[in-house]
């Protein structure tokens, strides 16, 4: 019998750990038991890790606006684990805390059962998915899962991440053909952005997209687009009809859109597997700057753009203002964006925040700078609820904003919103602009 990790303590006589009738435990959540604790009291187990084998969370929609997409470890963060390593990413958590015995580094929230010599009653690993739609499978799991297959099977391996990247990609030329037979074309030039978990990001009105035959089967390919809800905010994905119409040269496409497709024979019986892509036209609004801030939550935000480029880790570019698009590590989130005032007269802005904490800056007299007469809210609660702040703006002109974000767990909820002289209160994206 398997069995979650689900009670407390050591039962060992209820859910005996050794003889014929012996229960082995799935262990992921490190909470109702460590891991180390389930072995020194002689449970065999699988590891299941939290971090980094989960993926929850997909293309469903985004729920709650400035929330997060889902928890989907970076693919770095699985080829470092093995079937010995625990992880965990929620302070609290005794692998979080590094609570284990023998461990060396009492600050990284990582445990290893080699260093209780235990591990040889791990049997494995396992990648957990679920909370997931049809379309997202593919997606998520194929550059994942030939990770989890060599550091499951080939842990001492000394091969660098690139040059496993490279080998991968060899291999997916086989494997590509029998998972997705039809090719959708274009996709993202850096498929690290964070909006390409959602969807291919595109400029212009319109856009050409070409549907190829991977295989070397003889067939038609057969293909239907559908939308979404087009909610800057929350985009709320639809699935995408069964294909219907036959494919005979590029399709020209508009706005927010979606394609599934399949390769039919002449039988006229459809390959198995079908293939997905989402397309979405927003421009940007806002620059994003994320900063290595620890692995805790501080209680105050500190000034990100005073922080040292060494605890630099990214930028890039946005259609939304919002917290991180994955919540699966604590991260300062540095925004500077530009907003167009909508109308002239006083207005109010609102900033909330949960499982985190941040500052917004404004720009009120328009001279480009930041002063610190110009925050006008400090460490906003984790508890999502509203600070306001009332700015005079005249309609056209426009305002710096920048939001200084200490993100944190599990929810990294980031909403700015303002209300004009109506008091009709509204998120505020659609308002701004990358700044100048």
């Amino acid at each position: 019998m398997l069995v979650w990790e689900g009670f407390h303590g050591s039962p060992t006589d209820l859910i005996p750990a050794t003889g014929d009738d012996r229960v082995i435990v799935m262990a992921w959540e490190s909470s109702y038991n460590a891991p180390w604790d389930l072995l020194n009291n002689g449970y065999q187990i699988i590891n299941a890790s939290w971090t980094p084998t989960y993926l929850t969370g997909g293309y469903g929609g985004l729920i709650h606006p400035g929330s997060t997409v889902g928890k989907r470890f970076a693919l770095k963060d699985i080829y470092r684990w093995n079937k010995d390593i625990f992880m965990h990413w929620e302070p609290g958590r005794p692998v979080f805390e590094d609570r284990g015995p023998m461990d060396p580094n009492l600050d990284d929230g990582e445990w290893s059962a080699e260093w209780i010599g235990k591990d040889d009653q791990i049997h494995g690993g396992q990648m957990l998915y679920w909370e997931q739609y049809e379309c997202s499978v593919l997606h998520f799991l194929m550059p994942r899962i030939p990770i989890l297959a060599e550091r499951l099977w080939n842990p001492k391996s000394d091969h660098s991440f690139a040059e496993f990247q490279d080998r991968v990609a060899v291999a997916q030329q086989k494997t590509l053909p029998v998972l997705q037979p039809i090719e959708i074309s274009p996709v993202a030039k850096d498929p690290s952005h964070p909006v390409v978990s959602l969807y291919q990001p595109y400029e212009g009105e319109q856009i050409e997209v070409t549907l190829r035959n991977r295989t070397k089967l003889d067939g038609q390919i057969r293909y239907s687009t559908g939308r979404w809800s087009g909610q800057l905010n929350s985009p709320n994905f639809h699935p995408v009809p069964n294909p219907d119409t036959m494919y005979d040269g590029p399709l020209t496409a508009r706005g927010p859109f979606s394609v599934r497709a399949e390769l039919v024979r002449g039988d006229p019986e459809p390959v198995d597997g079908h293939s997905w892509q989402f397309y979405n036209n927003w421009p940007n609004r806002v620059e994003v700057t994320e900063y290595n801030i620890g692995r805790r939550t501080p209680r105050k935000v500190p000034d990100l753009a005073a922080l040292p480029d060494s605890k630099l880790l990214r930028k890039y570019e946005m259609p939304y203002l919002r917290g991180l698009m994955q919540n699966v590590a604590v991260r300062g989130q540095l925004t500077r964006t530009d907003l167009i005032a909508p109308a002239s007269g006083k207005h109010t802005l609102e900033l909330r925040t949960q499982s985190g904490h941040a500052t917004l800056y404004f720009d009120q007299n328009q001279n480009g700078e930041f002063e610190g007469s110009e925050i006008l809210i400090q460490d906003s609660p984790n508890d999502e609820s509203g600070q306001k702040a009332e700015v005079i703006l005249k309609q056209g002109e426009r305002y710096r904003i920048r939001v200084d974000h200490a993100t944190g767990m599990p929810r990294p909820v980031l909403i700015l919103s303002i209300a004009g002289p109506d008091g009709k209160r509204t998120e505020i994206s659609k308002y701004l602009q990358l700044p100048r």
